[in-house]
């Protein structure tokens, strides 16, 4: 073959390449094509989110801030990656800590998370919103229903596939099964854009309703720019998120110590204060690690929240070895209950509201607790600590189902504790051998853990 033929076949070559790449760009989705995430590692996504709060029966802006939401792909194997996320609020007056997790993320949307960063992804939600949970290869038709988040959360998703090209159309409802949207009165609808041949969310549209606080919210996020990562960049994050890890783990055995021996909680917390000084001052600054920025939020937020955990520490010394007081209430129907009926085995008591969120969703937790432990051996009773016996009785038969609830009313002569829910566990004896609070994901982890 001459020089120049062989120019031409190679010019031709290269022109169908081009021509099939364009073409195959900008053809339109089949409604059976599968829908799956696919980030090359080292990949950066940057959104701007923008907010705004308004009354549930007006269209005056109440509240207006935005926020940035960036993601990043460190690894990644044929199953899932593992994925940094950030996120930073700019109001008018500040810009608030970032906020951020590592979790590992399949093709269809699945978060993994460890248990250090399941117990601290709250305010998280504008980052999930970014990774819906897609539909299966064997979902048939344009609509579905997510599997349950960690929270028993599920949303109703609708395709629409009249579009010719672009980001696929969306729309998606919060079904909440576990009855901690209805109790809290709130619910969400939105849409959101997925590029099929990106393999990403490039827009999100959303609506959050509060009857309660008779409130309104909308969002709109965009994705603002998509960039790469050396390997080598990506690699030193991995190194520095472990440590970032390790850090948090230790934290939480520490913070465990200081309701199992609250007299040394001061030297306790002098500790973790230092943990997280050291450890921010050891990544880089210049130019900024995005772990270091986690860090140092992590930091701050816990220099804030010392007084919590003194409180910890008082309510644990004055609990801890000591015989629980015994008690007859009242069911939400109407039904007496004595402790002494119910403490023939070990049993968690779990103090509650109704108006708190954490309460509400710990229900799901204790539900998997009575599947994860014993029957024969643990006993799971929810003692509500509201003045309002009305509004908790209506909560605890929302959200509530499976478990054994009491009214128990506020403390007498005292405040009720700040941190709610609490877990306090007691022996046979009555006495109080562990005590837990907040949200607890890997509570029956901690109570098998404790000594017969």
């Amino acid at each position: 073959m001459s020089g120049t033929r062989r120019r031409w076949v190679g010019v031709t070559y290269l022109w169908a390449t081009c021509l099939t790449t364009v073409l195959c760009s900008t053809l339109p989705v089949r409604a059976d094509t599968p829908l799956r995430y696919d980030p090359d590692v080292g990949d950066r996504l940057v959104y701007e989110r923008r907010v705004r709060v308004m009354p549930l029966d007006g269209d005056a802006v109440l509240q207006r801030y935005n926020e940035q939401l960036q993601l990043w792909c460190l690894a990644g194997d044929l199953k899932e990656n593992y994925i940094l996320a950030e996120l930073i609020r700019f109001t008018d007056q500040q810009t608030d800590p970032a906020l951020g997790a590592l979790f590992h993320l399949d093709h269809r949307g699945h978060r993994r998370f460890s248990n250090e960063i399941l117990a601290r992804i709250v305010g998280l939600d504008p980052i999930f919103e970014l990774l819906p949970i897609l539909p299966s290869a064997l979902e048939s038709g344009p609509s579905w229903l997510t599997e349950p988040d960690r929270f028993g959360r599920r949303w109703r998703c609708t395709r629409d596939d009249s579009g010719d090209e672009g980001p696929l159309r969306v729309d998606f409802v919060l079904e909440d099964p576990t009855g901690v949207a209805a109790a809290r009165e709130v619910s969400q609808r939105g849409i959101y854009w997925f590029d099929p041949q990106a393999g990403i969310v490039t827009r999100v549209e959303s609506e959050w309703i509060d009857r309660r606080a008779k409130r309104r919210t909308l969002t709109v996020t965009r994705l603002h720019g998509r960039s790469r990562q050396e390997p080598l960049w990506c690699r030193r994050r991995i190194a520095e998120a472990d440590k970032f890890l390790s850090t948090l783990r230790l934290e939480d055995r520490l913070l465990d110590q200081i309701t199992a021996e609250p007299t040394r909680a001061e030297r306790i917390l002098a500790r973790i204060n230092r943990l997280w000084s050291e450890l921010a001052m050891e990544l880089p600054g210049r130019p900024e690690s995005p772990i270091r920025r986690l860090v140092r939020a992590r930091g701050t937020y816990f220099a804030k929240e010392m007084d919590r955990y003194r409180e910890r520490a008082a309510l644990a010394e004055q609990w801890l070895g000591a015989s629980a007081a015994h008690w007859s209430l009242q069911t939400p129907d109407d039904e007496t209950i004595r402790s002494e009926t119910v403490r023939d085995r070990f049993v968690i008591e779990c103090f509650w509201s109704a108006d708190s969120l954490w309460s509400l969703r710990s229900f799901e937790t204790l539900r998997r607790v009575q599947k994860q432990l014993p029957a024969a051996d643990y006993r799971v009773v929810c003692l509500n600590i509201d003045a309002d016996m009305s509004a908790a009785g209506e909560a605890a038969r929302l959200c509530g189902a499976g478990l054994t609830h009491v009214l128990a009313g506020p403390p007498i002569g005292g405040q009720p504790p700040r941190e709610l829910p609490i877990f306090r566990i007691l022996d046979r004896n009555s006495k109080v051998r562990g005590v837990y609070f907040g949200w607890q994901p890997a509570l029956a982890e901690k109570i098998a853990a404790l000594p017969r």
